[in-house]
Parts: C-alpha cells; structure tokens; sequence
C-alpha cells in the first residue's frame, strides 16, 4: 500500500484564472481546475474538461493497454498522462481518491 501511494505526485499545476500555480497536493481541494502535462502523474481523482490524452492505468486496473481521455472522462490519481494535455476538474482529493 505504501508502494502505492508513493505514485502519488506531491504537486500538480491548478488553473486559477489565467495563472497556474504548482500547488501541493494536500492544498488541492475538489471543484480546483487542474492542468496535466504530457507524461505527467495524475495528483487526484477528477473528470476531464477539455484536451484529449492516452492514460496508463495499469497500475489500478491491470490493464496493459493506456485508455483514452477526452472531455466527461473520469482520471485517477497515481496514473500515468500520454502525450497530450489534459485540463479537469478535481472530485476526490486527499483519502477520497482511488489511489488511497
């Protein structure tokens, strides 16, 4: 369990107008926009807003085969960004994320 969320990142780049601010993690609070870059960890469970991505989620689903990401997509904390850029909307922070 320990090994798991060690794949948690400690920062991730929140969206507050037209700035993004790294911010820590524990200060993330769900309903914060957050932007992924491309080969990025995901910080905290959200649903995608906007861009279009190929996640590995291997490490929650066993899965060898990363899934796509669009708009409506729900991300999991502790998985893996392709090559694109993603921008969604935190749900599940801190003990609520599926990492945890």
């Amino acid at each position: 369990i320990r090994k798991l969320a060690g794949l948690q990142p400690k920062t991730a780049e929140v969206v507050s107008g037209d700035t993004v601010v790294e911010t820590l993690v524990d200060d993330i609070a769900a309903g914060d926009l957050i932007r992924l870059r491309p080969g990025g960890r995901i910080a905290v469970d959200g649903e995608v807003i906007s861009g279009r991505s190929y996640v590995d989620e291997s490490m929650l689903s066993g899965e060898p085969v990363p899934v796509e990401k669009s708009a409506s997509s729900r991300v999991s904390a502790g998985t893996v960004n392709g090559s694109g850029v993603l921008e969604f909307r935190a749900t599940h922070v801190g003990r609520d994320t599926a990492l945890a």
